[in-house]
């Protein structure tokens, strides 16, 4: 990597830092250069404009959590169990979103400021990443692991939006990913309710962090 690729990639991360804290419309150019210690005219030797550190943020944080989830459900063998393969991509959603927040998020939040052109490539990848999903859970389906009239498209879309909210609560210090995707997966194999032959108990208070 050449040093004007180090410099790039580093006003990458700020960039997606700013827009994450202050919002997009809110960072100026002169706020990126000034943390990066630069002048703003040398910011623009590697990105023309904003707009364009707003695309690669966006296409990063794209990017980022599709592969890692595509990768860990493949490293699988082919007859893994549809348990074992949502447990692989609830982990890795949750380590790929907890490392790159910074550009998962305003990825989230700012599709709609890119040219309608870049909105459409984007929004193919969404629907690229929501169909690795949809096949989780049809094969989970298939497996007879949910009642017959449950709706798979509301829960794909519950468990998604659930583990995208993790950003601003998952603390990996005090629980693993692995262990907080077994908690992902049983809650949606399970429920809250008791399992069959199982005794409920009193539970604890709710923890704040997990």
């Amino acid at each position: 990597m050449t040093k004007a690729d180090i410099t790039g990639e580093r006003l990458l991360r700020i960039a997606a830092k700013l827009f994450r804290e202050k919002g997009y419309a809110q960072t100026t150019v002169r706020d990126i250069a000034r943390v990066a210690r630069m002048k703003p005219g040398s910011l623009y030797y590697h990105y023309p404009s904003k707009e364009k550190l707003l695309e690669s943020v966006i296409d990063r944080g794209f990017n980022t959590i599709l592969n890692a989830v595509s990768e860990a459900v493949n490293s699988l063998p082919p007859d893994a169990p549809a348990k074992q393969r949502l447990r692989a991509a609830v982990a890795a959603h949750l380590r790929a979103n907890f490392e790159y927040g910074d550009y998962a998020v305003p990825g989230k939040q700012l599709l709609d400021r890119v040219p309608a052109a870049l909105r459409r490539k984007y929004m193919r990848a969404r629907d690229q990443y929501d169909a690795l999903w949809r096949d989780l859970f049809e094969a989970a389906s298939a497996e007879g692991a949910f009642r017959a009239e449950s709706s798979g498209g509301i829960a794909r879309m519950f468990v998604l939006g659930s583990l995208n909210w993790t950003v601003e609560w998952v603390n990996p210090g005090r629980k693993s990913f692995e262990s907080l995707a077994d908690a992902f997966v049983d809650l949606v194999y399970f429920g809250l309710a008791p399992r069959e032959g199982e005794r409920q108990a009193a539970s604890p208070p709710l923890a704040r962090r997990a």
